[in-house]
């Protein structure tokens, strides 16, 4: 057999005198029987022809030992991990037009855009990534309406029996004693056990200790092995190349750098056959966040269309829980689509128009207005997550391979918005991927990247983890009670052996976050939600030829989008730096690159992570793109260069900054009519170079009365230059396969057969 452990952070809030907050670990032993490896292809003594190899497929300190001090030889080994290939484009192409082509086929439908619509059916909004996920909603949405009208006709039995739709792969009876009439939970689908810790996932000596855990167990089955007597051409334990501990992603960062720290002292405390696993729930969580806060103004202004108050409308742009959008995103997109392509053909005198014809149109309309640009910009990366989120989903146990594609391109908006954890995450699974054995990525694939829930759904590991919180939350509340360690460990014995009904969570962190894994929901359902931004979208011309976009509106007139500058729709309004336009094609995937030659090849896997260049580090700073943030920034801007107040000085600088400053005002002091002082050589306090700096200034300006406002207006000008955004730069940016799609998606004839976009009648 073969184990791997899941783990998760629970607590207790303890009231009173001495409020705290009682910290637990839960962790899910998952126990994968030799029959289930058989069965999966992983064990093959019957026929050793078939033995999946063992060998790493590739040896990274090799490689960058190989390409030292060989530019082309490193730039190799970066697009090798890091860079994005035309498969890669093929993907995000596919998920693109599969929506773009969903909006076309249910035009006539959703252009009455009237309360008659509501609650008219349409495939999996949600679910819809790529050819194959849209045939397969497809064909989920006709089989349930089949059968919903087979029971309107008389004399028509139908079975009251249910049918889960997904099924466990292989044979995965993994306990026969436990088998039953009834459904199995998810604890008995996956023979795993739920045990409690009494300690801080968060704190290093946790992640250490199940660190160790694992690695002790894999070796305890390898002793175990080694007693027995073999024949000697069977295979050896898995145990023996893979261990396996799954968590989430700060605990993961935290455990990747101990895994580091371990390799650098060679002390061989964490063997190289351990892998911690980041869940992908958690990193399409981090990614909806990191999208939320580059494009936080633009989303508010749609989101506010259904979510009329701040806080409804952060709920959207910052979630706990990846479910908080997948319910409502898939419609804004599905909205933007289907006005891009009426608004096409009605230019076009009615004319059919294809996926690529509106994909081409939404191009042009970007090149030309930057606001059109920004918000194509943040539906590509809408798709990004959506794949994401459904690799769990793809096949029988999800498909690594496409999380995997969604995580190279998220390291691009990680990279802006520092989020330092997930770089060194997907850095380092990217990398154990590429060089792990055929035999390593099938287990993974297989038993660790998803685990199944009681209906045979294949949910990310971190994910399962969660609903086993879930689960012991239902029993034990939020509050810390007396006894409570005898009722964890308690709850923890019994609840994996409860029926599946009532196993099943289906809510996580937040109660309107419902569970979509349940097999009948087999439809998305038109509500007022999508009128509502679909008429927003409509009213502003956001994609309507020969017209600019409406941005606002002051008296009775309207506010135009200029094509020179990045200017934010609504009723606050605003300039954005026109830099965010290529933050992701540009800026954001030149970090990406620089950080992966600076941490894993020119040095490898780097302990430590700076972000100054004189460190040998890289800047991951969080990108201002917010009217609000940017306004903020100039503000600050100007503080630091004019400000007389030794405190203002010392609250907003640090002492180096101080330093660079004085010594910069001293070398054109003379200039000024004001000689300075070379500060002293030997360090002083802050207070010390705040007080000298603003002493320094008081001088400067007394004689130079006119030379703060000139500072001022000079950083204005500045910022107003980066507003301006020029065309010729957008339709650089542009020509990214990102934005056009390889030829080898566009030439499918399923991507170039138009539609015909009339009105149909309504069937009421």
């Amino acid at each position: 057999l073969w184990t791997n452990i899941l783990s998760d952070n629970i607590g207790f809030k303890v009231k009173g005198n001495k409020a705290s907050y009682d910290q637990w670990t839960i962790t899910n032993t998952i126990v994968i029987p030799e029959q289930a490896l058989i069965d999966a292809g992983i064990y093959c003594d019957d026929d050793p022809s078939k033995r999946l190899s063992r060998i790493p497929n590739y040896n990274w300190q090799n490689a960058i030992d190989n390409a030292k001090d060989n530019t082309d030889e490193e730039e190799k080994l970066i697009d090798l991990i890091v860079g994005l290939n035309e498969d890669d484009y093929k993907q995000v192409a596919e998920s693109v037009l599969e929506d773009i082509r969903l909006a076309l086929e249910h035009t006539g439908l959703l252009r009455h855009n009237s309360a008659a619509i509501i609650g008219k059916k349409l495939p999996r909004l949600d679910r819809i990534c790529n050819r194959e996920t849209r045939e397969t909603c497809d064909e989920a949405l006709r089989t349930s309406e089949l059968k919903r009208k087979q029971m309107k006709i008389p004399g028509v039995k139908t079975s009251t029996l249910t049918i889960p739709r997904h099924t466990a792969p292989g044979n995965l009876s993994l306990d026969p004693v436990r088998e039953s009439s009834e459904s199995k939970n998810r604890y008995e689908k996956n023979n795993a056990l739920l045990e409690p810790l009494h300690e801080n996932l968060a704190e290093n000596v946790t992640q250490r200790r199940l660190m160790k855990y694992i690695i002790e167990c894999s070796e305890n089955q390898v002793k175990e092995f080694d007693k027995q007597e073999h024949p000697p051409d069977i295979e050896r334990p898995v145990a023996e190349v893979l261990a396996c501990f799954g968590c989430d992603g700060q605990p993961a960062s935290s455990c990747h750098k101990a895994q580091a720290e371990s390799a650098a002292e060679g002390d061989g405390d964490l063997p190289p056959h351990l892998f911690v696993s980041p869940g992908g729930f958690h990193t399409v969580m981090k990614m909806l966040n990191a999208n939320g806060e580059l494009f936080e103004d633009v989303l508010t202004h749609f989101v506010s269309a259904w979510r009329n108050t701040i806080d409804r409308q952060k709920w959207f742009l910052f979630p706990t829980d990846p479910r908080q959008r997948e319910k409502e995103h898939p419609w804004c997109l599905l909205a933007h689509y289907l006005d891009a392509a009426v608004k096409l053909s009605e230019h076009q005198g009615g004319c059919d128009v294809s996926a690529n014809d509106v994909n081409d149109f939404m191009l042009k309309r970007a090149q030309t207005y930057p606001l059109c640009m920004l918000v194509l910009l943040e539906t590509r990366l809408a798709s990004i997550a959506k794949m994401m989120k459904n690799a769990s989903r793809i096949g029988e146990r999800g498909s690594v391979e496409l999380f995997l594609t969604a995580v190279k391109l998220a390291m691009r908006i990680f990279s802006m918005t520092h989020k330092t954890d997930y770089m060194r995450l997907s850095c380092n699974v990217l990398i154990w991927w590429h060089c792990a054995s055929d035999l390593q990525r099938k287990v993974y694939s297989t038993f660790i990247f998803t685990q199944l829930t009681s209906n045979g759904t294949s949910v990310f590991h971190d994910l399962f983890v969660e609903l086993s919180v879930k689960d012991v939350r239902q029993r034990m509340g939020k509050v810390f009670k007396k006894g409570n360690e005898l009722d964890m460990e308690h709850s923890c014995a019994t609840i994996p052996d409860q029926p599946a009904a009532k196993v099943e969570s289906k809510m996580l962190r937040n109660k309107d976050a419902s569970s979509d894994s349940s097999p009948s929901v087999y439809c998305s359902y038109v509500t007022s939600d999508f009128i509502s931004v679909y008429s927003k979208i409509r009213d502003m011309d956001l994609w309507t030829p020969g017209k600019a976009p409406i941005i606002g509106i002051k008296g009775s007139s309207n506010i135009y989008a200029k094509t020179d500058a990045l200017e934010i729709p609504g009723r606050k309004g605003g300039k954005l730096h026109a830099s965010i336009l290529n933050c992701i094609t540009g800026l954001g995937d030149k970090r990406t690159r620089e950080y992966f030659y600076q941490f894993y090849i020119r040095v490898n896997n780097r302990v430590e992570r700076p972000e100054k260049e004189e460190d040998g580090g890289v800047r991951l700073e969080k990108m201002s793109s917010t009217v609000k943030k940017l306004e903020a920034d100039k503000n600050k801007r100007i503080l630091r260069e004019t400000t007389t107040k030794a405190k203002e000085i010392k609250d907003n600088m640090k002492i180096d900054d101080i330093i660079e400053m004085y010594n910069k005002l001293r070398s054109t002091s003379s200039d000024h009519g004001v000689n300075l002082s070379e500060l002293p050589r030997s360090r002083r306090s802050h207070q010390h170079y705040a007080n000298s700096l603003a002493s320094a200034r008081q001088r400067v300006f007394r004689k130079n009365p006119n030379m703060k406002d000139d500072i001022a207006n000079r950083i204005e000008t500045e910022f107003m230059e980066q507003e301006l955004s020029k065309e010729e730069d957008r339709a650089a940016t542009l020509k990214d396969p990102l934005f056009t799609f390889p030829d080898s998606v566009r030439g499918n004839d399923r991507y170039k057969e138009t539609f015909c976009l009339l009105l149909e009648p309504l069937q009421l």
